[in-house]
Formats: structure tokens, sequence, C-alpha cells
């Protein structure tokens, strides 16, 4: 209140010009927004958040936990934002907000200016084995450290398969976590792992993309030494399997951070520890990028070139990002110029993402960018791959000005965790080695009831792409662009678990598979299946909406 007053008192003096009433306007705002950063403690505050919290269903302790995780990083990133000088005193119109921003509408024009001309597609099917890569993507393994074998899977925690307290279980009948994994709120285990790679080396790959998400979801409480510890004790099972002589190629996942998706740039444990986990498979400039930033570009075969996008920089859930675009502002010039350089080159660009392109957790200033920049490298892109969503499916991409005409397709994948509700699997790519686009790729699950039963991992083919989507090449991207949504589609986009050949003719499940589909961002997949307003996809985009805006 006498902050308040304070403040009033300060726009009184009808003398004052204009521009000293915005000087006085900033300098206000900016003193309450230090007295209230330097404030020790928002305990009231957070003492209501606790209450309520405590009275829905979660866990004490996973509230309190997920409290203290986040309370500092909140309470910090609302204040920078909306406790602003600039931002309130334009707001009120005391200021004239005079900073030059671009806008993705800017951005389209000035990178789309010199878009050469699209090259048709030569649809040929390769035929001979030795002519294609072979390309294994891995991701969203969420290795949990502490799973045990028989303990109850069913809890009241985000998750389960561990030792619990009594007081975690549910009164229901029990199910018990089985040895490589339980569907439902339990993740990967080591022995999940060993199996993959035993497969995995089977296929002889030529690399592997390793696209994120290492670590369990016990993400009230997780740390990141646990992070690194996972993904090293990852990294050495897959190592001891296939050699050193296949690269492992990695793309950051959003929970590589702890907390969970907060990424303010200053990350050096998280990154240096990263950083040399992979530092083998690495060249020196992708290998100091990579520490610095959480991204990077190298060649891995002939004039193919990939790209390893920091998906935490475009999270929505970041709450940074609500203040500062700056960090990511400079990935997108540093993605800009490799492409340029690339075409300039002659090359061919995979780009790896963790988070999908039509994510809803993907902030619309990202999308935008990307879209665009896809668009404007057409010629040279030959795909976008991804994880995070545990299950698996295609999303178009289109040009930036003509929306109906789709550029590439954006491969995601499902998990090798089982949380929530989906069976282990990885993928494997068949690039042509000439033009290095896509030509088809193999799915590879573990039926998960029967290897828990028999002890041992037995794995099985759901799909090959080109006979899903009817064509001869993945390449073909019209043809696959005009596909309709099948309940096989929907099967297979749930990883096959039990139950889903039924639940797969669903009318809703088939049109919102449709929607996801068909659309290459948040606000189109809203339009096609609605503003569902308690949802987390719709939280999210309020979370799109308050963020700051990008300079140019």
């Amino acid at each position: 209140k006498d902050n308040g007053n304070f403040i009033k008192s300060l726009f009184d003096f009808s003398s004052v010009s204009g521009g000293m009433n915005c000087f006085v306007c900033s300098f206000a705002i900016d003193v309450l927004k230090n007295y209230l950063l330097q404030k020790n403690g928002f305990e009231k505050f957070y003492a209501l958040v606790q209450e309520i919290c405590h009275f829905t269903n979660i866990d004490n302790k996973v509230c309190d936990g997920a409290i203290e995780h986040y309370k500092d990083i909140v309470i910090d990133s609302v204040i920078k934002r909306f406790v602003n000088g600039d931002y309130i005193c334009s707001l009120i119109n005391i200021c004239q907000d005079t900073t030059d921003y671009e806008t993705i509408e800017d951005f389209a024009e000035r990178v789309l200016k010199d878009k050469p001309e699209t090259k048709p597609k030569e649809i040929v099917k390769t035929k001979n084995d030795d002519d294609y890569y072979k390309v294994l993507q891995v991701t969203d393994i969420h290795l949990d450290m502490e799973y045990k074998e028989g303990t109850v899977a069913n809890c009241i925690l985000p998750i389960c398969c561990r030792e619990l307290a009594d007081d975690d279980l549910v009164p229901v009948k029990q199910v018990f976590a089985g040895l490589y994994g339980t569907t439902g709120k339990c993740d990967a285990n080591v022995e999940t792992v060993k199996a993959f790679a035993v497969k995995g080396k089977e296929t002889n790959p030529d690399y592997i993309m390793f696209t994120g998400d290492n670590i369990a979801h016990s993400v009230w409480k997780v740390t990141q030494d646990e992070v690194i510890t996972a993904t090293r004790v990852q990294i050495e099972i897959i190592q001891k399997e296939f050699g050193m002589d296949t690269p492992i190629y990695p793309a950051i996942g959003n929970h590589e951070k702890a907390p969970v998706d907060e990424f303010h740039g200053e990350e050096a444990e998280l990154l240096e520890g990263l950083a040399e986990i992979f530092r083998p498979y690495l060249t020196d400039d992708a290998y100091e990028t990579f520490r610095k930033y959480g991204y990077y570009t190298m060649l891995v075969k002939n004039n193919l070139r990939i790209i390893s996008l920091n998906c935490l920089l475009c999270d929505s859930f970041n709450w940074n990002l609500l203040y500062d675009s700056e960090q990511p502002r400079q990935m997108f010039k540093w993605l800009e110029k490799v492409l340029s350089e690339a075409e300039k080159n002659g090359e061919i660009v995979h780009i790896m993402e963790h988070i999908p392109l039509e994510s809803t957790q993907h902030t619309i200033q990202c999308t935008g960018r990307l879209k665009i920049l896809i668009d404007r490298y057409q010629n040279i892109i030959r795909g976008l791959f991804s994880g995070h969503s545990h299950s698996e499916y295609l999303s178009m991409v289109h040009e930036y000005y003509t929306p109906e005409k789709a550029s590439q397709i954006n491969y995601i994948c499902s998990g090798l965790t089982t949380y929530s509700s989906y069976q282990p699997s990885f993928r494997v790519y068949l690039v042509d080695k000439q033009e290095l686009y896509v030509q088809d790729f193999i799915q590879y699950r573990m039926n998960l009831v029967e290897s828990n039963e028999k002890r041992t991992p037995i794995w099985f083919i759901p799909y090959q792409a080109t006979e899903l989507f009817g064509v001869d090449s993945m390449n073909d991207v019209e043809t696959i662009s005009q596909y309709k949504i099948t309940p096989e589609y929907v099967q297979h986009r749930s990883t096959d678990i039990p139950g889903s050949e039924e639940s797969s003719h669903n009318p809703n499940t088939i049109y919102n598979a449709q929607c996801q589909f068909d659309n290459d961002n948040m606000e189109d997949i809203f339009n096609c299946s609605g503003y569902r307003v308690l949802s987390e996809g719709y939280f999210y985009y309020i979370l799109n909406q308050l963020q700051t805006k990008w300079l140019k």
C-alpha cells in the first residue's frame, strides 16, 4: 500500500512534462521491482499455494517439493515481466513504447524475400540396401534409477514402481512392476535400456539420434546431478553394446534441466555435464557450442549436416521466457546463419529438436520462426526429428505464405519409457545416401506383457512407414500430406498397447489425430480441435500470450 501511494504521488505534479512523467513512472516501477526481488521470502503467498495444492488430490510431499523447486523461479519471472517500468508505463499510456520489435510477420518478410524457386522432388524408391544409411532414433528413455521389480505400480505419486511408503499406495487391486517396465505411472529401468541396446545393435545403424528426456518423472525433487548420472548410465550401456564406433548425437530434452523446463542461460552444471558425456562424438566446434548453449551443428556423413536445437529455449513452460527472449533469439540467429552457409556449401540438413514444432509446449514465437526457416531452406532440409510426446505420429510442416502446401515432415518418435501407458519403442530411418532424404522408417516395439512373462525381451515390427502411408518413399511429402487418419494409424500412435485396437476406432480420437497431423502450430491445432480452457495445452497457450516480444 505504501509503495502504491508513493508511486501515485509522483504523478500528481501537473507541471511535470510528459517526458518527465515517463521517466518518473519508469523509475518508480523499477524501484518497486528491485524492492520485490530483494525482499526475502513470499511466505504468505507460498503458504496459500501450498494450501491449494494440498486441497487437491496431489500428495503433500509432491506439492511441497514442487513449490520448493519452482517458487523462486516463478515469482522472479512474474516480477521481472510485469513489474517492469517499460511494460507498465507504456501499458497505461504514460510512456510510448519505442522498442524495435521483430514480429513473426517481420521475420517472414525478411527471410522469405530471397526464397529460391522450389525444386520439384524426384520420388525414387531406393532398392539396394547398400544405397542408404541407417539412422536409429531413441528418445524419452526417462531412466528411473530407483525402479524396482516387484514393487507396486499403482500409487498416488506421479511415479510408481519404486519402494514406497504405505500411505503412497492406492486401495485397489495392486499391479506390480515387471522386469522390463510397466505401463502406467512407471518409467524405464536399466533392464529396458539394456534390452534396447542389444536389439538396436542388431539393426546396425550408422549413427544414433539421442533426442532427450533422460531422467525419471520425479519432477518435484530431481537434481541436476541425478540427470547427468542417469544420462551417463544410459550412454555407457549403449557404448558397451555398440562399441565406440557408432556415433551418438544428442538433443537436449526439457527434462534434462532440474527443475524441469527452467533454463536461464547460466547452466554450467547441465551443459558441461552433458557435453562431456557426448564429447567422443562431437567435433571441437560442436562440443564448444553444445557446452555453452545446448545446441550445435556438425557434418556427419559426406555433405549431411545435422543441427541439434535446445528445446528449453522454446519451451512454453520455461518461466524465464516470460521476460527474456534474448537467448532463443540468439539461437535463431545462429540457426539462420548455419542454414545459409549450408546452402552455399551444397549441404543437406537434418534438424533434431526434442519438442515437436506443433506441440503446445513449443512457443508460438519459436514455432513461427522455425517454420519460416524450414520454408526458406526447404531445398536443403530433409526432415525434422523429435520426441517428447511418448506417442508416435507425423506432423506436416507447411509453407508460411501458402499454408495449404506441405514442405517437410516432422517425424515424432515414441519413447523407450512406459510412462504413461506406452510400450518401449525406437525407430530406424533409411536415408538415401545420395539425396539424403528419408526413404522409409521401421518402427521397433517391445511386447511388454509377453517380455515380462517370459523374462526375455520380445521385440516386433508393428509397421513400416511406406506401407502404412501407401507411398514408395517418405520423400513424397505431397502425397503423404493428403493422408486420412485410420484406426490403424491411431493404434500405432498409442504404441499398440493392449486395448488400443478397440479404442483406435473412437471418432473423436481419429479427428484429433487428424488435426495434429495436418497442422504445424499451436493456434491452428486449437482452431481445429477446439479450445479446452482447462486443458494443459490451453495453459501453455496462455503462457505464450504473456511472454515478451522478440527484439530485432
